[in-house]
Formats: structure tokens, C-alpha cells, sequence
């Protein structure tokens, strides 16, 4: 079985604020240390549960925080943006599960550490009714292609959100907001074990695991901060703004929701 990692930074364990997961503060070295070697527990935890194959995709910021040099030599490492679609650009049906390492709670989650919803553009997205962050947005493209998630690692909120849309994904929670950017937080050596327990818990457990899809077509709800952002994407073709700050879309299928969403700036 090929298994596909794709990691954020925000819930990375041992990064409490953006001062370690933005290339433009001083402890950003830091924290693609810590992203690097949470990837890496994933991947080891992979091959353990006996995948074939495992690729990572870097999806924070410019999709080069990674250590190539420092990761698990066994996997394939996806960096840089070809594609819109971001997050998990580079999935495809030839993989059995997916991993979400390093994820955060969607925007306006009040126990959120560093939540929010692709960018600072959008304050909710919603599909066919249902609210949701990119968690919920990363699971709607690979469910395009039959891939469950099955594992996840962040923030309680955020281990809480993904089991809400998927119950039966497997977390693991490495800390705990006390503010937007303060927390309390496992020691990395202790977040990596649960980590690997999450991972090897959910590769276990593909069987059960479903895509997580919705019915074509999918209406794609996008509200947005600015007023002006809503005034902008109103005039895109098969746009239809509802509101002073909403704009809804049509879309076939999930990954064109990424590819939608990975537009926004």
C-alpha cells in the first residue's frame, strides 16, 4: 500500500505560534526542525504497518520547510507549488490512506491554536452546507480519488474537528492552545510516540476508513474577510454572491475544490 503524508506546520508538535512556523520570524529553522522529524515518526510508523511506498507533501507557506537532507530516506518528498490545489496536490487513486501531519483547527475555532482557513482572505468555507477548514478540505480531495484519511496529528481542537468529520480517523493530539499563539505542549520525543501510535492505529484500520466525499456537484461557499475579496470573486464565471461577504461556486468534483480554494489570496 502507497500512503500519502501531507504536513502543515501549525500543528506541528513543539510549535506554540507563528514565530517558529513563518519564514519571516527567528525560529523558523526551529520549526522545520520539528516539522522534519514529526514527518519522519509518520513515515517511520508507515513502513512499520507495512506500506509500500510513502510520499510527503510539503504544504505550509512556500512547500519548502522540510530538511530533505534530515528526512526519512525511504520516502519521496513533493516541495514547491505546481498546483493550485495545494494541500494535497500530487495525490492520485494509486494510494490506499492518507495522513494529515502538522494540522490545525479551522478558522474561528475558539480553541484553536493558529486556526485558520487557507488564508487570511477567507473566514469560512462551506460544501454542499457543511463547514469546513483544511482538514475537511484536504479529506474532500482525496476522497475524489477513493483515499481515506486515516491518521492525524495537531492541536486538540484540531484532532477534535477531524474526528467530528471522520470518526474514524486516528489522532494524536501534541498540544493544547492557551491563546491563538500560546500553548501547552508535549515533549517532542513523547508527541513523536503518539504520533507513530496514531499512524500505525489508523494504517490498521484502512478497511474501515471511508472517503470522505459528497454529492456531485459540490456548492462550494466561500465567505469571505474584505468586502472587496467578495466584490472581486463575483465576477468569476459561475459565481454567485449571496450576501455582502459570501460567494458560492459550483464545482464537479473535490479536488476542484482545492483547486478553487488554493486561488484564494
Amino acid at each position: 500500500m502507497k500512503v500519502f503524508v501531507t504536513c502543515d506546520m501549525e500543528g506541528i508538535s513543539g510549535v506554540p505560534s507563528w514565530f517558529a512556523g513563518s519564514d519571516k520570524n527567528p525560529n523558523y529553522f526551529e520549526g522545520r526542525e520539528l516539522m522534519t522529524a514529526d514527518v519522519n515518526a509518520v513515515i517511520a510508523a508507515a513502513f512499520d504497518s507495512g506500506a509500500d511506498a510513502v510520499c510527503v507533501r510539503d504544504a505550509h507557506g512556500s512547500a519548502q520547510n522540510l530538511l530533505a537532507t534530515k528526512l526519512d530516506s525511504r520516502a519521496q518528498l513533493i516541495s514547491g507549488w505546481a498546483s493550485p490545489a495545494r494541500m494535497c496536490s500530487g495525490i492520485d487513486g494509486s494510494f490506499g490512506a492518507v495522513v494529515l501531519a502538522g494540522y490545525h483547527a479551522r478558522a474561528g475555532t475558539a480553541d484553536g491554536l493558529m486556526c485558520h482557513t487557507m488564508t487570511r482572505a477567507i473566514r469560512n468555507v462551506r460544501i454542499n452546507g457543511v463547514l469546513l477548514g483544511e482538514i475537511g478540505v484536504s479529506a474532500t480531495h482525496a476522497g475524489h480519488y477513493g483515499v481515506p484519511v486515516v491518521a492525524m496529528s495537531g492541536d486538540e481542537a484540531a484532532c477534535r474537528e477531524a474526528r467530528d468529520l471522520m470518526p474514524w480517523v486516528s489522532t494524536a493530539a501534541t498540544k493544547w492552545a492557551l491563546g491563538r499563539e500560546s500553548a501547552r505542549m508535549l515533549p517532542p520525543a513523547q508527541a513523536r510516540e503518539k504520533i507513530a501510535e496514531a499512524v500505525r492505529e489508523g494504517l490498521a484500520n484502512v478497511g474501515k476508513a471511508k472517503p470522505f466525499a459528497f454529492d456531485a456537484p459540490l456548492r462550494v461557499e466561500i465567505e469571505f474577510t474584505e468586502l472587496t475579496d467578495a466584490a472581486r470573486w463575483e465576477l468569476l464565471p459561475n459565481a454567485t454572491r449571496v450576501d455582502a461577504y459570501i460567494v458560492v461556486f459550483e464545482v464537479p468534483d473535490g479536488e476542484q475544490v482545492a483547486v478553487l480554494l488554493g486561488l484564494v489570496d
